[in-house]
């Protein structure tokens, strides 16, 4: 649990929650909006890619196996849909995996919601927009996906101007979404603008950042991790983070908040 995160009043300390049912990385975690922590997919210790679907009750504080994906995926992006549903979008098997499926917490069940160009360590956001923006990954590093919950469609976008994998993004409440960091690119961000459908260099980072996990709230977005190096294997991995202002498009220097526990290397 992160309690206090920036402002006036940062983050004072960290707890420890129940352990998993599994040993595993590289899976994708959502909130949803019955207040749970949904999990998909993710990297087995004895090699193997998971489909499985987990709902971590965040009060009771145990693990639900749910209904399986389609497809197993590891690296995969994700956001919740207006209507409270989960799409999960892209990842990695034997291949990439160049799909999306939407989970309805529900019913259990799962729908295939199309094809992307990209999706394997990509970043998506539900923005103000009411559409889900899909940007870049491994599989197509410039890739910009738009999905339209209201008719069920796929559009491309405004490709990035940079390419990145492995890297974060956050939405504002003016419109605009922020993708930062990365693999390719671990200092810089580019700011996309639907209205004029634009993208425009935003502020550098205090750092340099691949951030294997990151959450925002419109008006601010959080890098809980990062590494210094390029891949995302390489370490050291900084047991940190830092807050951006998605409003002026700045990430001030000075801060950063408390550092992760020990064994946190690589979080969803």
């Amino acid at each position: 649990l992160v309690p206090g995160i920036g402002g006036a009043q940062p983050m004072t300390s960290w707890s420890l929650g129940p352990s998993m049912p599994f040993a595993r990385s590289q899976m994708l975690a959502l909130a949803g909006d019955d207040g749970s922590i949904y999990l998909f997919g993710g990297y087995g210790q004895n090699g193997s890619v998971s489909a499985e679907t987990w709902r971590f009750d965040i009060v009771a504080g145990s693990y639900s196996q749910l209904t399986a994906m389609s497809s197993s995926r590891r690296g995969a992006c994700g956001a919740m849909l207006p209507d409270g549903r989960l799409m999960v979008v892209g990842g990695y098997a034997n291949g990439p995996v160049l799909t999306a499926e939407i989970y309805d917490p529900d019913t259990d069940s799962w729908t295939v919601a199309g094809v992307v160009s990209g999706g394997w360590e990509c970043s998506a956001d539900l923005g103000a927009d009411g559409k889900v923006h899909v940007f870049g990954g491994e599989s197509n590093a410039t890739s910009h996906d738009i999905y339209d919950p209201g008719t069920d469609t796929w559009a491309s976008g405004p490709q990035m101007p940079t390419q990145r994998k492995i890297h974060g993004s956050a939405w504002a409440v003016d419109g605009r979404y922020f993708v930062f960091g990365g693999d390719d690119s671990p200092t810089t961000m580019d700011v996309y603008d639907p209205a004029g459908g634009s993208w425009t260099a935003g502020d550098p980072l205090p750092a340099q950042n691949t951030p294997f996990g990151w959450a925002g709230d419109g008006e601010r977005s959080f890098a809980p991790r990062r590494s210094t190096h390029y891949g995302n294997h390489t370490p050291p991995y900084l047991r940190g983070g830092w807050e951006g202002d998605v409003q002026t498009g700045t990430c001030p220097a000075d801060s950063r908040w408390l550092p992760l526990p020990a064994g946190r290397d690589r979080p969803s």
